[in-house]
């Protein structure tokens, strides 16, 4: 289910002097060791340790920032169910609604669906039929909110067949979003709030000395012995944490490292390398966090963008793009949705206090280093704002 590389002709490097294989750096890899997630692994095995009783595991919600190891545990942990049990994974980035969801599950099932010209409910049955004959099937979704705050993905139908007209079926929801469950249970449809529950499974940062463990960790069957040192990780752990990046963007800049050692025929990961290697990723990691935002937050995003606003201006346009997009409208919601964009790093809020007695406004703008890589990022997304298309990036 999952793919390690190590062996892989195509990406072993034996006549390398910095990599081993380069494989071991990358997303889908699945390391021998999940380190610091002790705590997440026994409560997942813990929950998923009903199948070995016949009885049928509740639903699990991890939640987590990307590169915080949330699919990662999935997968391994996933990867030891007892026999009759399958694992099924989906990515919601890719596949998006009701119906792409269902058919990606069918293919990993074994079964093969038309794309088109079929009854509404044949992909339900084709699923209940498919699942029947398991004892019992662990279905992930990842990024799940990618699914559920897209307009037209009629999320809770699905959720409804699986709560109800399945019953061997654990559904567990992946998502980077720290609003998702709230979000989730104000939408909920009434049909699901009672019956679709879920255990929440946290999954915090890593500090810099634990992105070290994982980075020498990775070193070790990455990179050729005496090529790295102990002092290398912790320094690319420190910038990495320092940059709010986790272990995905920790992994990211020791490999962008060793790359460009390599490429200056170095034997030896130094200082330089590190210190380059976080430059050349600084502007691609900032657009691809832009490009994972869901569509509310890539909206308010253009919005600030575009016209620098004041809260009570971007509250009341909110309300009107939500109200147009089946969002919820309240202030509360845009709010939430703005200080994730403040913990993100892509929208500061600057207070103005007009004297006492005479009020105080807040103004939402993006700070200007990063005016250029957000305008890039959403130039291809969609927005309401026509006013982006006039902002001048320097």
């Amino acid at each position: 289910m999952t793919c390690d590389h190590r062996g892989s002709a195509n990406l072993t490097l034996s006549t390398s002097p910095i990599f081993l294989d380069k494989g071991v750096f990358h997303e889908d890899y699945s390391p021998e060791r999940i380190l610091h997630r002790d705590d997440q692994i026994s409560k997942i095995t813990g929950i998923l340790a009903d199948t070995e009783r016949r009885s049928r595991p509740e639903n699990i919600l991890t939640t987590g920032a990307f590169g915080s190891g949330k699919t990662v545990v999935v997968r391994k942990v996933c990867g030891r169910l007892i026999q009759g049990c399958i694992f099924v994974y989906v990515n919601c980035s890719r596949h998006n609604t009701r119906l792409k969801i269902l058919r990606e599950a069918l293919r990993q099932l074994g079964v093969s669906t038309p794309e088109s010209g079929v009854p509404s409910d044949y992909y339900d049955r084709r699923f209940d039929e498919a699942v029947s004959g398991r004892r019992f099937v662990i279905l992930a979704l990842d990024e799940v909110d990618k699914f559920t705050e897209r307009k037209g993905a009629e999320s809770f139908e699905l959720f409804y067949t699986l709560s109800r007209l399945v019953k061997n079926v654990t559904t567990i929801m992946l998502t980077n979003r720290t609003t998702f469950e709230a979000n989730f249970v104000e939408n909920m449809d009434a049909r699901v709030r009672d019956t679709f529950r879920w255990i929440p499974i946290d999954f915090p940062d890593y500090d810099a000395k634990e992105l070290a463990d994982i980075i020498e960790d990775r070193c070790r069957v990455g990179l050729t012995a005496g090529s790295y040192d102990r002092g290398i990780c912790n320094l690319a752990a420190g910038l990495a944490y320092a940059q709010g990046g986790r272990a995905r963007g920790a992994l990211a800049l020791i490999h962008k490292a060793a790359e460009i050692a390599e490429n200056n025929h170095h034997t030896k990961l130094e200082e330089s390398h590190v210190r380059e290697a976080i430059n050349q990723l600084k502007e691609a990691q900032g657009s691809d966090i832009i490009r994972r935002l869901p569509p509310p937050q890539r909206a308010i995003l253009g919005f600030i963008l575009a016209n620098s606003p004041t809260s009570p201006v971007a509250e009341t346009w909110w309300a009107k793009w939500a109200g147009k997009h089946d969002l919820g409208k309240t202030r509360t919601t845009f709010q939430r949705y703005v200080r994730e964009l403040e913990t993100l790093d892509l929208v500061n809020k600057t207070i103005r206090s007009f004297g006492r007695g005479r009020g105080i406004v807040a103004t939402l703008t993006v700070p200007p280093q990063l005016v250029a890589t957000v305008f890039s990022s959403l130039t291809t997304e969609e927005t309401d704002d026509s006013a982006l298309r006039n902002v001048q990036c320097n």
